[in-house]
């Protein structure tokens, strides 16, 4: 897992070192951001899930290269179809690497990829009784999204996410999201 985060940051900053030189930039350095929405989740062997929620902050910084890299804390949650009073959550500690397209616009697309630790949450109910399993696992994800600048340093958007864990845990999720430059 160490060996894991520390090669994603060396290949963050090796994309990063072009841009570590200083301009004039509204929406570069450093950001607070966030993101909610829906997400479908399944697992390896394609149990499928009721929509859940999703939803994540993130402290990040924007080289004036186009590349970001920051730090998430997530939550994602589900109910497996056919199946009553299950739920599975899942708290996720990502490092995520982004790059943003300029089209020289107030519309910015972007691709994104994570890796990082995912802990999983089972929980049934059968009558009064409550039963919970949990474990941590290796996760990553890939992104892809569009912002809008509605100002000088906020940005809006709509994105997709793929998450996944080395364990067979699959989640879809489609959110808005937020930034706000510094």
């Amino acid at each position: 897992m160490k060996k894991t985060l520390l090669s994603l940051l060396l290949l963050t900053a090796t994309f990063m070192g072009a841009g570590l030189h200083a301009r004039e930039c509204s929406d570069c350095g450093t950001y607070v951001g966030g993101f909610a929405g829906a997400n479908i989740a399944h697992n390896k062997h394609q149990q499928k899930s009721n929509p859940g929620v999703a939803g994540g902050v993130s402290l990040g910084y924007k080289f004036d290269n186009n590349f970001r890299a920051e730090g998430e804390v997530a939550y994602r949650r589900v109910t497996p179809k056919h199946v009553k009073n299950v739920t599975g959550e899942c708290y996720s500690f990502m490092g995520n690497a982004y790059y943003d397209f300029d089209l020289e616009s107030d519309w910015t697309p972007y691709i994104g990829a994570g890796a990082g630790y995912a802990h999983n949450v089972g929980t049934a109910r059968v009558e009064d009784v409550k039963v919970s399993m949990s474990k941590g696992q290796f996760a990553y994800q890939g992104i892809a999204g569009v912002s809008y600048k509605i100002c000088s340093k906020t940005h809006a958007g709509v994105e997709y996410r793929y998450f996944a864990t080395n364990k067979g845990l699959q989640n879809h999720a489609v959110a808005v999201s937020l930034k706000r430059y510094f």
